[in-house]
């Protein structure tokens, strides 16, 4: 493996662009990459069909569509998959006005939706006001039809962080009472207005396909996909079914879906160490098992001459440094990928337990 740095490609690691962009901005997912990583990369030549088995938000597939390029996402997580396929459609003018109806007549809603939450009583979480605003929302939207039915869901559950006094801190969800937080209605009725004004805004040229699906076992035929482009959950003990949980129970108001969700998740939150081969000594054994079947599964799929880029971060787990873009490099070379290239992008400081770590987060770039 050959192992460089760009330091240039490290502001794409973070969702911090993609907030400013037309439909990208739709749904805050702080985890994924921006868009301007996957358009690099097909200007370097990853081309359709391009497939992201860890979709999240769906930035890949929108990105991909952007440039024209045919593309394909699967995620375990059922509001992965709800993001990304209201985000990559196509809405015509009808949509857009009954949903700006919708989002006039908020104020006239009457009956209030059942919801709970795996870690807490949702009740807890907003002021009294916003609470059953969003309730009757919630509710509201049950009598609509597909498709304006995804834009008023998706509006409601991205507008959580700013009617609550939940902070998603790491891996973990805070309710912080002196937390400042808009009226409901209002910034219901202004979302949907941005979805209005960036669908009317954006060019679609190939829409993305979006699925459920397991990384590991992919509903894909072999040697069907030219490219790859992915971040995996990163090695750090972060529980994204619980992250994500509110947003999750509210899109289906079921108490379980975080629990669901969960036993299909790479198992990137494991606290203790193991062995694993030729891994032994190091922490989280079933993080690069798991990882191994993903890339056997990228082998699979991939058609001869395929390419992967897989964005992922060192850790530190029990005062262990873990290389794992080296691990993942060592997986990929053993499964028979050539020319694998580690591309250092951006270097994180990082205090746990009084000590300051150096922690890499890296592209991983292989061919088959």
């Amino acid at each position: 493996m050959e192992l460089l740095t760009d330091l240039t490609l490290g502001r794409y690691f973070t969702f911090k662009e993609a907030d400013k962009l037309p439909i990208h901005r739709w749904f805050h997912y702080k985890e994924g990459f921006s868009p301007q990583l996957v358009h690099k990369l097909i200007d370097e030549g990853f081309g359709g069909p391009l497939l992201d088995p860890f979709m999240g938000s769906g930035t890949t597939l929108l990105a991909a569509d952007e440039k024209c390029i045919e593309s394909y996402g699967i995620d375990v997580s059922p509001l992965s998959v709800f993001v990304a396929e209201t985000k990559v459609r196509k809405y015509g003018r009808d949509v857009l006005k009954e949903l700006e109806s919708f989002a006039k007549a908020l104020k006239t809603f009457k009956d209030e939706a059942k919801w709970t939450f795996e870690l807490f009583p949702p009740q807890r979480a907003f002021p009294p006001r916003n609470y059953h605003a969003i309730l009757k929302i919630r509710e509201a939207i049950e009598h609509l039809e597909y498709p304006v039915k995804s834009l008023a869901l998706l509006a409601l559950i991205s507008i959580i962080p700013r009617t609550s006094f939940v902070v998603k801190d790491g891996g973990v969800l805070r309710i912080m009472k002196h937390k400042r937080v808009g009226d409901a209605y209002d910034i219901y009725r202004r979302t949907a207005k941005k979805i209005i004004h960036d669908t009317q805004k954006f060019k679609h040229c190939i829409e993305g396909k979006a699925e459920f699906g397991d990384a590991r076992r992919m509903p894909i035929e072999d040697e069907t996909i030219s490219s790859i482009i992915t971040s995996p959950p990163y090695l750090n003990n972060v529980d994204y079914s619980k992250v994500y949980g509110m947003e999750l129970s509210l899109l289906t108001l079921n108490k379980r879906a975080t629990v669901e969700t969960r036993k299909h998740l790479l198992p990137s939150f494991i606290g203790v160490k193991g062995s694993f081969g030729e891994y032994k000594e190091m922490a989280a054994n079933s993080y690069f098992k798991a990882s191994e079947e993903v890339w056997k599964e990228f082998h699979r799929v991939l058609k001869e001459g395929g390419k992967v880029a897989y964005n992922v971060s060192n850790a530190v787990i029990h005062g262990e440094h873990i290389a794992v873009d080296e691990k993942i490099a060592e997986i990929a070379e053993n499964l028979g990928f050539k020319n694998v290239k580690i591309i250092v992008g951006l270097i994180r400081k990082t205090r746990i337990n009084r000590r300051i770590y150096k922690v890499r987060e890296s592209l991983i770039t292989a061919e088959k």
